[in-house]
This record gives structure tokens, sequence and C-alpha cells, in this order.
């Protein structure tokens, strides 16, 4: 979705001055992800990609004490709290390192042998990335196994994606996808074809 927005945003802006937005490109992606946020998740409301799969978030921690859980659907929505760190995490977290990274870039941090404090902070930076795809990589096998959390935010703020409502036709229409792959294969098969 923000990628369809930043899209639209890039060709409003395309007869500024050339390279303008993409000196503002981390703000501009925050700003984008936190109206996603503001006007889905902070209102109680699925993103569009996790409406058209009819899930929602729970809070798993509200479901735990209670323990008369039948079908998985039951449970409060995400607290004000939850709601605010996920703000924070995603969309600050995201807007802090991507400054943080082009900043180091542009003053070459990591080839600063004059400058050893600049050096350690880049050192520091890379271990921090490592640790935190490491701790990405535990968690997509975590999610495979148990099928709970999609990624550390949701992890650590115990919010799970459960389903709205138990019985919900599908929303996607496959005719486009089926008609592509017919005209995929019929213009792979048509060289073959015209050889004999």
């Amino acid at each position: 979705m923000s990628a369809m927005l930043k899209e639209q945003l890039v060709k409003v802006f395309s007869l500024m001055k050339p390279g303008m937005l993409f000196q503002y490109e981390p703000e501009l992606d925050a700003f984008l992800e936190f109206l996603i946020w503001r006007f889905s998740i902070w209102v109680d409301k699925p993103t569009p990609g996790i409406a058209l799969m009819n899930l929602r978030y729970r809070d798993e921690r509200a479901v735990e004490i209670r323990e008369n859980v039948r079908t998985g659907l039951e449970g409060p929505g995400l607290t004000v709290a939850q709601k605010m760190w996920y703000c924070i995490a995603a969309v600050g977290g995201q807007y802090i390192w991507a400054r943080l990274q082009s900043f180091s870039a542009f003053r070459r941090w990591g080839d600063s042998e004059q400058r050893p404090l600049a050096r350690r902070v880049w050192g520091l930076m890379q271990r921090i990335e490592g640790l935190y795809k490491a701790a990405s990589f535990g968690n997509l096998l975590l999610f495979l196994y148990t099928g709970r959390y999609r990624n550390l935010i949701e992890r650590a703020l115990r919010a799970r994606l459960v389903y709205e409502s138990p019985n919900m036709n599908r929303a996607v229409s496959f005719e486009y996808l089926n008609r592509q792959l017919v005209w995929n294969e019929f213009s792979v098969m048509f060289p073959f074809t015209c050889r004999n």
C-alpha cells in the first residue's frame, strides 16, 4: 500500500527539482507508513492487505488470562499502549534506522581511518543489523512452526493476527490471473508450433 502511495507522490513531484524527493525519501516513507497506521491500526481497523485476508489484530495477553477461548476468534483488539508502541517501533524505528544509515553512508563512517569513533559506531551499526536479521530469521522459523507472530514487533507487543469472522467469502477474483496464465502458455508454445 505504501509503495502505491509513494509511486503516486513521486509522479506528483516529478516536475520539481531532480533529486529533491530522493533527499527526503525516509521522511516520505515514514509519513506514508504513519498514515496507513493512523487510518487502520489506530482506529481498530485492519490494513487493506490484512482486511483482504479476513484478519484482525488481537491482544494475546488478554486471551491468555481468560483461558476460555473456543473458536480462536474471541479476544479484544489491541490496547492504546500497544497501538502507540507499534507506531513507535514500526514507523519511528524504520525512519530512524534509514536516516542513520543514509547519514553514515554520506559521511563514510565505514571508510574513515582518521575518526576511530565513527568507525566504531559503523561497526556497532553493522552488528545491530546482523543481530536484527538473525532474530528476524529465528522469528520466521517460529512463525512457520506455530503461525503466531509474523515479525518481531508483533512478538514483542503480543499482537496476533486472527480471523475476523469465521466464514467469509473469498474477496479475490482469479479470473485475470487465469487469463494471464493461459495467454502466457500460448505465447510460450507459439514459437515451437511455428517452427514445425
